[in-house]
């Protein structure tokens, strides 16, 4: 039973989300032959500020050389 998390930045509509929903599902149906009613999303939106990557906050600038 596949359970798939997306974690993003808050701002999707609903309907953004089950098309993303609807997507990803019929990839597992495909690819694995799941059941569609196997396949749980979970989204999970984590404020911009609390994201980093590489230790700096998302969208920031890379560090010049």
């Amino acid at each position: 039973m596949p359970l798939v998390t997306i974690k993003w930045f808050p701002g999707r509509t609903d309907a953004q989300k089950q098309d993303v929903a609807t997507r990803i599902t019929q990839a597992f149906v495909e690819a694995v032959g799941s059941a569609p009613d196997h396949v749980s999303i979970i989204f999970e939106e984590v404020a911009r500020q609390d994201w980093f990557e590489a230790g700096r906050p998302a969208g920031a600038p890379p560090p010049r050389d």
